[in-house]
């Protein structure tokens, strides 16, 4: 049943909607009068109604002042505006004020009125729905508004503890490794001078135990000072400039003149781009990685190969050797400080090449990788910011 409260002061146009109504065939509407808006603003507040027609000519106020006082206090109850002749321009302003339909009095029909009625209440409806998946978008926007301000917030906080804990372990480990420096100093030195100074005096036992000391202190002298260089790469200051990468690459294997000549390594370098970086970072980078090369290389002769290729926003450098190659199950690991996967005493180094070359990668917001492949060697990659 469709409860329907018809607010008219004349009771012969309620008889006669009534009795129109009455003809709807399956007729399922109940309708109540009432006179006027206060009585039916009471009327609404104690009993259950689906749809309101409105009088435009009440006594007392107009059509559209008694139609805001309506939907101010009952906003989800769809009306339909009864109006003569006269009132149609009113009719037409409630409806695009939001009003569902009107009809004039004098020209009821009852299939008229039955779509009518269906209509308003199947378009109310859809209004409520839309109201309130708006209302619930918006309150979902505010929420995530709300979720990603606090988390910005908090990145923010966070980047700024991180960026003070950095800098403050930075400064520490600058700090330790420099104090270290002297005490390690003396245990090389003073061991040193006693074995050559008792040298013959002593057994071949208390000889080689000596030498454990001394190769010892050696190793952390090389542990500290790896450390110091790489505590110094986040305090050095970024000075970017335009560098040809093929002179850089030029020096970097300068620098390594003497192993390559050992090792007699072959170095082919394809040509490489300009870009903006740090220089001695970028030599640093190349020397570390082409070094890695050759200390890790097969029963061959060294051969370094070194390419690039830009991808979008980026330059992608490549370092390939012939060497003995890296399990890509031990990949994450290659890059952390003091990282080994081979026994001491077997290479030389400390095991900080790779951090190095990553920690200054990153500072140029690139990133470096190992590559999986098939072969013999290893695939070295990272990248560099492009110009412009």
């Amino acid at each position: 049943m469709i409860r329907i409260l018809y607010i008219e002061d004349n009771e012969d146009d309620f008889l006669i909607l009534r009795s129109v109504m009455e003809k709807i065939p399956d007729s399922a509407y109940s309708i109540t009068n009432v006179n006027s808006i206060p009585k039916a603003l009471d009327y609404l507040l104690k009993e259950k109604t689906d749809l309101v027609f409105l009088d435009l000519g009440l006594p007392g106020s107009s059509g559209k002042e008694a139609y805001g006082k309506l939907v101010d206090k009952f906003p989800n109850v769809p009306v339909i505006i009864m109006s003569g002749n006269e009132d149609k321009n009113v009719a037409y302003e409630l409806i695009t004020l939001g009003a569902e339909d009107f009809f004039i009095k004098g020209n009821l029909h009852p299939d008229l009125l039955d779509r009518g009625v269906t209509y308003s209440l199947k378009r109310h409806e859809l209004k409520n729905l839309l109201k309130e998946e708006v209302a619930q978008r918006k309150k979902t926007e505010e929420a995530l508004r709300t979720a990603r301000d606090e988390l910005e917030i908090r990145v923010q906080e966070r980047t700024l503890e991180l960026k003070r804990s950095n800098e403050e372990l930075e400064q520490f480990a600058y700090v330790a490794s420099h104090d270290l420096q002297e005490p390690i100093r003396k245990i090389v030195g003073f061991s040193q001078i006693f074995a050559s100074k008792f040298e013959g005096q002593i057994d071949t036992k208390s000889k080689e135990h000596l030498n454990y000391v001394i190769d010892g202190a050696k190793r952390m002298q090389a542990l500290i000072q790896d450390l110091l260089l790489y505590s110094r790469i986040g305090q050095n200051e970024l000075i970017l400039e335009v560098l040809d990468l093929n002179g850089v690459v030029k020096e970097a294997v300068g620098n390594l003149e003497l192993i390559i000549k050992e090792t007699n390594a072959e170095i082919i370098c394809h040509p490489l781009p300009s870009l903006s970086a740090h220089k001695s970072f970028i030599v640093q980078i190349f020397q570390n990685l082409i070094s890695n090369s050759i200390k890790y290389r097969s029963d061959k002769a060294p051969r370094v190969e070194i390419a690039a290729q830009q991808k979008e926003n980026q330059w992608e450098f490549t370092i390939q050797d012939n060497g003995i190659g890296i399990e890509f199950q031990y990949a994450n690991k290659l890059f952390v400080i003091f990282q080994r996967l081979h026994p001491k005493g077997r290479y030389p180094g400390t095991g900080i090449g790779l951090a190095v070359c990553k920690r200054m990668v990153e500072m140029h917001k690139g990133k470096i990788w190992i590559e999986p492949h098939t072969g013999a060697g290893a695939v070295f990659k990272f990248t560099l910011p492009a110009p412009g």
